[in-house]
């Protein structure tokens, strides 16, 4: 392929609109479990986990003591209250806590509270580009939302605790079907618009062309013979290539459009 000015040195590609990462804010590994106890007795506890997770813990008597353990259920056997035993079970997935009451011979001396976990999540959306977001979010429940978010700013919203599917417009392009897990909250990052880039293409030939580009973007037209077509594409790196010369064998290579630059497609 006969293309007048091919650079010789790959640069990075300018980024398309992207959404990030759909970055959920991290969760740690391991719960927090509090036991409580308020009796008079060393409280033993014996947990196991769903996966074979195993604790043993020991808390004396008229302390509360928090432990770390793997966010999984576990069945239990709390020994206390002077040789008193309870076996019974505790859902760890958000963390949770037992209370021994300082009178061992109530009825139910052991109560069981598990922290509450909040209904809605944070969701927040840093907008990065130089136009305003809109997104369009179907919720796995149901829920629907649609949210602005301002050029260069963040906002952080309120949502219900679900998987939901987007639609987002912003630098001009709707990407659509996108998901995004917000049972633990999350994050969307909206990249800053790519700068446009304005150059040439000149049939310098006495037959009519056609030409294609493929890469950031796609571009593919006819070009009669001596003329020339002004393009306006995406910055990076391009597979050119385009046929129509009397010897039929299409011309190809590799093309980085420079700003208001000329490109002369020739024939041998």
């Amino acid at each position: 392929m006969k293309i007048k000015k091919l650079p010789t040195v790959l640069l990075i590609v300018v980024a398309l609109l992207l959404i990030s990462t759909t970055t959920a804010f991290a969760r740690p590994e391991l719960a927090e479990f509090t036991l409580d106890n308020r009796s008079t007795y060393t409280a033993y506890i014996y947990m196991h986990g769903a996966g074979g997770e195993y604790y043993y813990l020991t808390v004396p008597a008229g302390t509360s003591t928090t432990f770390t353990v793997e966010r999984v259920a576990y069945t239990y056997e709390l020994l206390t209250c002077d040789g008193e035993s309870l076996d019974d079970s505790i859902d760890l997935t958000n963390g949770g806590k037992l209370v021994v009451p300082a009178t061992c011979e109530a009825p139910s001396p052991f109560d069981q509270t598990l922290f509450a976990r909040p209904e809605l999540a944070r969701f927040t959306v840093d907008n990065q580009s130089d136009q305003p977001a809109y997104i369009y979010m179907n919720g796995a429940g149901g829920q629907y939302y649609y949210l602005t978010v301002l050029a260069g700013t963040s906002e952080t919203f309120t949502v219900d605790r679900v998987l939901y599917t987007y639609d987002l417009r912003s630098c001009g392009v709707l990407s659509e079907d996108n998901t995004i897990n917000l049972t633990n909250g999350g994050k969307l990052e909206i990249s800053a618009c790519p700068r446009l880039v304005g150059f040439n293409i000149y049939n310098f030939t006495d037959s009519t062309l056609f030409f294609t580009m493929s890469g950031p973007q796609t571009v593919s037209f006819s070009l009669d013979a001596d003329t020339f077509r002004f393009l306006t594409v995406e910055p990076g790196l391009y597979d050119a290539s385009y046929s129509g010369c009397e010897d039929k064998v299409e011309r190809e290579g590799l093309l980085w459009p420079e700003y208001n630059e000329w490109i002369w497609l020739t024939c041998p």
